[in-house]
């Protein structure tokens, strides 16, 4: 029930302070894009305004299918990947747009809560458009999410994780093959890993617990991300909403596009530091005040239902409901036909 304005346009944006702002393509002027909150059943218009350049400022391949010469040379529109939406606003990707031209999409939200992603999806150019900034977050939340009583507000922090190629001057460099007239090449994968368009941020947090809303945002990176320091998370989501029951990890492999919704608690790394690593290489450094937060921990709601009934409590909250349904043997009667597909790079 509500509409926003989002512009593509080009910036200049501050990746690091040591660095010269560096050129990017953004959603209102910003790297990420600005993260947008939804309510499930409330319809959301969003007009895309697209005011980029008239010219790539990355390698276009001409040869590439839907980026031949004839073509206006840029071309964006946007796809909110994992979200329930008509047809005529899922951001196809030859349903683009060119600078100057404006796209009403509307999106119904008619989904439980989950994590999703924004970002550019233009046939032959998407993944330049996305390399060189437009991408995002988008969070639908619902009476479910409200009944588990996770960490919010300050403690809940949405985290785009990506890498680039910078240059010595901090300019996005974007690899080509070397061969004329066919620039592509298959896989890109940076110098530069970026947290929420920082290049090492700190973020500073209290002894408590926290709720990260992870999405990778790479081109090709597949990330195994962890925290040092003994610290372990809690997955309660995956890409398109909560699981049955939270899932304890050391460890979250995430390919480009996946998200998790994880809560880490800082509570035993008081007073010092830890850091976000992919693969054992640091992202993020968290840096933990030393006093307790009143906020304290948090426990999932079987755990609170658990404590309340052995303390003699009044009845317990109505339990989560997750995902419909999960492999096991409650329901396997439904299952016809079982298949295996691996997929093998």
């Amino acid at each position: 029930k509500g509409a926003l304005d989002i512009t593509l346009a080009a910036a200049l944006c501050r990746l690091h302070p040591d660095l010269p702002p560096t050129r990017l393509w953004t959603y209102n002027g910003s790297f990420p894009g600005p993260t947008i909150e939804a309510r499930a059943g409330e319809r959301l218009s969003i007009r895309w305004h697209n005011r980029l350049p008239a010219e790539h400022f990355l390698p276009v391949d001409h040869s590439l299918p839907g980026a031949a010469p004839s073509l206006p040379p840029v071309r964006a529109v946007a796809h909110v990947h994992g979200a329930r939406v008509p047809a005529a606003s899922d951001g196809y990707p030859e349903h683009w747009s060119v600078p100057g031209e404006t796209q009403t999409f509307h999106y119904p939200n008619r989904q439980a809560a989950a994590t999703l992603y924004y970002h550019d999806h233009a046939m032959g150019l998407g993944r330049l458009n996305i390399y060189a900034g437009l991408s995002g977050m988008f969070l639908i939340r619902d009476e479910v999410e409200a009944a588990w009583q996770l960490p919010a507000g300050e403690a809940e922090m949405p985290l785009l994780l990506c890498d680039r190629w910078l240059d010595e001057e901090g300019q996005l460099y974007y690899p080509v093959s070397g061969m004329a007239g066919h620039p592509w090449v298959p896989e890109v994968e940076g110098n530069c890993m970026l947290v929420n368009g920082a290049l090492w941020p700190r973020w500073p947090v209290q002894a408590r617990a926290y709720r990260l809303r992870l999405c990778n945002g790479a081109n090709t990176r597949i990330m195994r991300l962890g925290m040092d320091g003994g610290l372990s998370w809690q997955v309660i989501g995956t890409d398109q909403g909560f699981l049955n029951q939270p899932v304890p990890v050391a460890e979250l492999t995430l390919a480009p596009g996946e998200r998790a919704d994880v809560v880490v608690d800082f509570r035993s790394a008081a007073g010092g530091s830890v850091y976000l690593k992919d693969g054992g290489r640091a992202m993020l450094r968290v840096d933990v005040a030393a006093a307790a937060s009143p906020a304290g921990g948090w426990r999932p709601p079987a755990a609170r239902v658990r404590a309340s009934l052995c303390a003699g409590g009044g009845p317990p909250p109505r339990e989560f409901s997750g995902l419909p349904c999960q492999p096991g043997p409650q329901c396997q009667r439904r299952v016809l036909r079982v298949r295996r597909l691996t997929l093998n790079e």
